[in-house]
C-alpha cells in the first residue's frame, strides 16, 4: 500500500495579511526665539569712582557730629555719632565716609551745583538712639572730622552693557578726581545730565570743543567751523541730575566745560 498523506487537525491560516496604512501627523514645536546679543564692555578707571557728589544728593547724605571725646581727628576703631534719615540709615549696615571739598559750580551758568568729595574709609552703625546713631569706624584712610558725610557704599560694577540713548541729549563736563586738571583714557568725569534727562548707564558719550575760526577766516566772512572731537566716554553710573562717565579714548587733552552729546547710532 502506498502512503497516506498526513492531515494536522488544525489548519494553518497562511493568508496574507491585510495591508497597513500608517498616517503621521507632525507637531510644530513653539520656535525659541534667539537671544539678542548684547555688546559688553569691561573696563578699568583710573582713580575714585565716587569724587563729585551733587547738591541734591549731599542733602540727603548722613553726616558724622560727634564723638565720644573732644579728639579732633578719629581713626579706625573710634565710637562716632551720625545724624542720618531713618530711610537711609540701617543699623549693621556699613557706610562710606567722605570729606567735603572744592565746591563745584556750572561752566557755563556759574550755578553751584555740588562738591569734589575724597573717600576717607568706612563706617558701621551700631545702635539708634532718639536723634542720632551710634558708629564704628571700621576702616580709615585719611582725617575723618566732624562733618565728614556717609553714603550708601555703591555696588562697584567693571562691567557695562552698552545701550543706546532713548534721545538724543547734550550737556557738559562739570567735573573729574580733584587732582587732575586736565583728563584722558580711563579718566572718571561727571557730567551735568542725569537720570531725569533721560541718560542710563551704558549709554555712549562723543567729547568736543567747539573749534574757534580764525582771525584771518572772520576778516573774510563769518564762518562757523566744526567742533574738534576730543574722544568718547561711556556712563557707569546715574544720578536724577548728574551723570559719572568713563572715558574710552582721547585725542587730546580733554578740560572741564568741553561738551558732550549721546551718540545714536
Amino acid at each position: 500500500m502506498g502512503q497516506q498523506p498526513l492531515h494536522s487537525q488544525s489548519s494553518l491560516n497562511l493568508s496574507r495579511p491585510k495591508s497597513c496604512h500608517l498616517r503621521w501627523s507632525v507637531i510644530e514645536q513653539p520656535k525659541e526665539e534667539l537671544p539678542v546679543p548684547e555688546e559688553v564692555l569691561t573696563f578699568k578707571a583710573y582713580g575714585d569712582i565716587n569724587s563729585f557728589i551733587s547738591t541734591a544728593a549731599l542733602e540727603k547724605a548722613g553726616r558724622i557730629v560727634d564723638t565720644v571725646d573732644n579728639r579732633i581727628m578719629m581713626t579706625q576703631g573710634d565710637e562716632v555719632f551720625i545724624q542720618m534719615t531713618d530711610n537711609t540709615a540701617e543699623v549693621g549696615s556699613e557706610y562710606s565716609v567722605f570729606s567735603l571739598g572744592k565746591m563745584i559750580t556750572h561752566p557755563q551758568t556759574n550755578k553751584k551745583i555740588g562738591y569734589q568729595v575724597t573717600w576717607r574709609g568706612q563706617v558701621q552703625l551700631t545702635a539708634a538712639h532718639e536723634q542720632v546713631y551710634s558708629g564704628t569706624i571700621t576702616r580709615a584712610v585719611g582725617e575723618i572730622t566732624r562733618g565728614t558725610i556717609l553714603l550708601a557704599i555703591p555696588e562697584q560694577q567693571t562691567t557695562i552693557i552698552l545701550q543706546r540713548a532713548q534721545q538724543p541729549l547734550d550737556g557738559y563736563i562739570i567735573a573729574a578726581h580733584p587732582e587732575k586738571l586736565t583728563f584722558a583714557q580711563h579718566d572718571i568725569c561727571y557730567i551735568d545730565k542725569g537720570s531725569d534727562d533721560g541718560l542710563a548707564i551704558g549709554n555712549m558719550l562723543t567729547i568736543v570743543r567747539p573749534r574757534n575760526a580764525s582771525d584771518l577766516a572772520l576778516q573774510d566772512r563769518d564762518i562757523i567751523l566744526p567742533d574738534t572731537l576730543l574722544g568718547r566716554a561711556v556712563v557707569i553710573n546715574t544720578d536724577r541730575s548728574v551723570a559719572t562717565a568713563l572715558i574710552l579714548k582721547s585725542s587730546e587733552a580733554i578740560h572741564r566745560g568741553d561738551l558732550i552729546y549721546t551718540e545714536m547710532n
